[in-house]
């Protein structure tokens, strides 16, 4: 997948509105270390209509074929991923992401010091560093966790909330989600 040919520029970065600042400080600062080698490229939100190659950061990023499930990774951990024409970067969560792009940075793109005539990346690029839960099952009543559906009155929305917290507490510490 061809970023860079003979000095010109053929991708961009697209982040979903509402990103998190420190993803988006990530992306500038990956946007500052190609600048600093001859590669100026942009980064914009994902309304406006995708075409050529793309660095897709996030999982919210609005690109037909091109979502993640990131539920296989956890919090922690994070895919970078080559679909079609699109690069996919997105973590379980902002620190995550902020990680994975860091990471293709340092492995795959290598800004710095020297100039950047030509650049590509592998197609079959398939990323996963996944989140190593200390807890790895969950019983109750002898029946494993993912068995259940966690079931709250939608009209109760303080017993809507604790739903919700109680699943994210269970996601968190061990990967399950309900």
């Amino acid at each position: 997948l061809t970023l860079v040919k003979d000095e010109k520029v053929s991708f961009r970065f697209v982040y979903a509105a509402g990103t998190d600042k420190k993803v988006l400080d990530a992306i500038d600062a990956l946007l500052l270390d190609l600048e600093v080698s001859g590669v100026e490229t942009t980064r914009v939100e994902d309304t406006v209509a995708g075409e050529g190659v793309e660095i897709l950061v996030g999982a919210d990023v609005n690109r037909e074929g091109c979502k993640v499930d990131l539920l296989a990774v956890g919090e922690g951990g994070y895919i970078i991923r080559v679909i079609g024409n699109k690069i996919v970067i997105a973590g379980g969560s902002v620190d995550a992401t902020q990680e994975a792009i860091e990471f293709f940075a340092a492995e795959y793109i290598k800004a710095g010091e020297k100039k950047i005539k030509n650049l590509t990346v592998a197609k079959n690029i398939n990323v996963e560093k996944k989140t190593e839960y200390k807890v790895t099952s969950v019983k109750v009543a002898g029946k494993n966790i993912n068995d259940y559906t966690i079931v709250a009155d939608e009209k109760d929305t303080y017993a809507a909330a604790q739903a919700q917290v109680f699943q994210a507490a269970l996601y968190s510490r061990s990967g399950i989600f309900l």
